[in-house]
């Protein structure tokens, strides 16, 4: 009885693992399809308030990211997305002054 069950298990064992890696790294890859439609659409705009919507829709984001649980192994590519966050919000808010006419 032991030796049936054992095989049907033991595939089972094989498939846990990846389906864990995967489930972990599509919570963080969720947040980068948003990042990169909202990087787009920012760089896209023309007016002020389009981009300034961009940089608040991002701070959302950040803030979502930054109260979410993940395993310590993936602490790395969650800190990754925080620096790209950043990075995209830094893009966008120097072409949001020179749109006000405040740089150069």
């Amino acid at each position: 009885m032991l030796l049936p069950l054992f095989t049907l298990l033991l595939p089972l064992g094989r498939i846990f693992p990846p389906g864990f890696c995967w489930r972990m790294r599509s919570r963080i890859y969720r947040w980068y399809r948003k990042l990169e439609e909202i990087d787009f659409q920012g760089h896209q705009s023309t007016s002020p308030e389009e981009v300034r919507s961009c940089i608040l829709e991002l701070e959302k984001i950040g803030n979502e990211v930054m109260h979410v649980s993940l395993p310590l192994s993936y602490a790395g590519e969650l800190y990754t997305l925080r620096i790209h966050i950043a990075h995209v919000q830094e893009s966008l808010r120097k072409p949001e002054a020179v749109l006000r006419g405040e740089g150069k």
